[in-house]
């Protein structure tokens, strides 16, 4: 019978990231996916398990502290909708306090809040797992975890990469306030 897999995070890790330029990012390990909807991976690779990663728009010398992030958002977008506000509410409670913050008021209809993941396949991310820094955890509020994009990584230079485009003009990083959507 084969080990009982191990993840290499948990979710809500909050997970700092060195790049090569000596700048830190953080992100939030606010899911783990598997085709096994009932558990984790059994499989001695982990190979159908990966780590999502919702990155925030912190950039430090450093890493970051709980607080430092508090003050941060996680890059995502608004999700479009054919549902009334009263569906949106009933699966994101809270959702209209972000239809009506800076940058929302242009747009005519309620939205999903939807954050933008980094994907990493388990084998990658031992290869990647030296590489962060737990930091301490935050927890996504139930709701808010809905997917507005994604991208896989699986090396170090993909997702260098990934962060540096998500960073340049005009994807200057934008998303949803960390307090707003994260329990206190």
């Amino acid at each position: 019978m084969p080990a009982r897999f191990a993840h290499l995070f948990a979710i809500d890790d909050v997970l700092a990231l060195r790049l090569s330029d000596g700048t830190y990012r953080a992100a939030i390990c606010a899911q783990i996916s598997s085709p096994n909807r009932n558990g984790p991976a059994t499989s001695r690779t982990g190979a159908r398990c990966t780590y999502d990663l919702a990155f925030t728009t912190f950039c430090g010398n450093g890493p970051p502290t709980i607080d430092d992030l508090r003050a941060c958002s996680l890059a995502g977008h608004p999700v479009d909708t054919s549902f009334d506000a009263s569906a949106i509410l009933a699966e994101q409670p809270g959702a209209d306090a972000f239809w009506h913050s800076p940058g929302a008021r242009e747009r005519i209809r309620p939205f999903f809040v939807g954050l933008d993941y980094v994907l990493i396949a388990h084998p990658h991310a031992v290869a990647l797992v030296d590489r962060f820094t737990r930091v301490g955890t935050l927890s996504v509020r139930p709701g808010f975890k809905r997917q507005g994009g994604y991208r896989y990584a699986a090396s170090f230079e993909e997702l260098e990469r990934i962060l540096r485009v998500q960073a340049e003009p005009p994807r200057t990083p934008s998303g949803f306030r960390i307090d707003m959507l994260c329990e206190p």
